[in-house]
């Protein structure tokens, strides 16, 4: 088997990780218009005055069937959420782009190889962030969500930014979301591998 040179492994690591940066800026960029316009159509119907809304009485007590204005409020809440998806979903993607390097690399890729052998395997030839094990806990916490109070507690004590609200026993946190922690989970990535 021929060894590729250090350059060539570099080259093939980060543009990779670029490549995954590309399809998040377009992703995001696509529903960052669309909340943009959910918005604007919602305001705009807001502040026309129309009311078209619809109501059932059931029991003696109305029910909304239909209303344009909560259809555009609803479909500014889907985008939010998609948004949010897209973000946890590609920063589980970065990190799980280190981790296929990082088997790769180390040649580690038996059931016992855990995040803790990949790291300190990679750190033998590469420099690895040192945010690289926070990345693992948000990682983990967004896969697993409830099952994950370990890594909530972990991330919460080095990131407690990370959170709208702080983990208290095994549930009840809340993660932020944002565009910038997925440029960082990027940047961590960058940071721990060939460059």
């Amino acid at each position: 088997m021929v060894q590729l040179p250090p350059p060539t492994i570099a080259y093939l690591y980060q543009s990779g990780l670029d490549h995954i940066r590309q399809a998040y800026a377009a992703a995001a960029g696509a529903l960052e218009n669309a909340a943009r316009e959910a918005k604007a159509a919602s305001l705009d119907y807001a502040s026309s005055g129309k009311d078209d809304s619809v109501y059932e009485f059931e029991d003696g007590h109305p029910v909304l069937i239909s209303s344009t204005q909560h259809e555009l409020d609803s479909a500014r809440v889907e985008v939010a959420y998609s948004v949010r998806a897209i973000r946890e979903a590609f920063v589980i993607s970065s990190f799980h782009y280190w981790e296929k390097w990082a088997r790769s690399i180390t040649k580690q890729s038996g059931r016992n190889d855990t995040f803790d052998v990949l790291r300190r395997k990679m750190s033998i030839n590469y420099e690895v962030h040192e945010q690289l094990c926070g990345l693992n806990h948000l990682t983990n916490l967004l896969k697993h969500g409830t099952g994950a109070a370990y890594h909530a507690r972990q991330l919460a004590t080095t990131r407690p930014d990370l959170f709208l609200r702080l983990p208290e026993g095994d549930d009840g946190w809340i993660l932020k979301m944002t565009d910038e922690t997925v440029q960082e989970a990027f940047a961590i990535i960058s940071g721990s591998g060939p460059k």
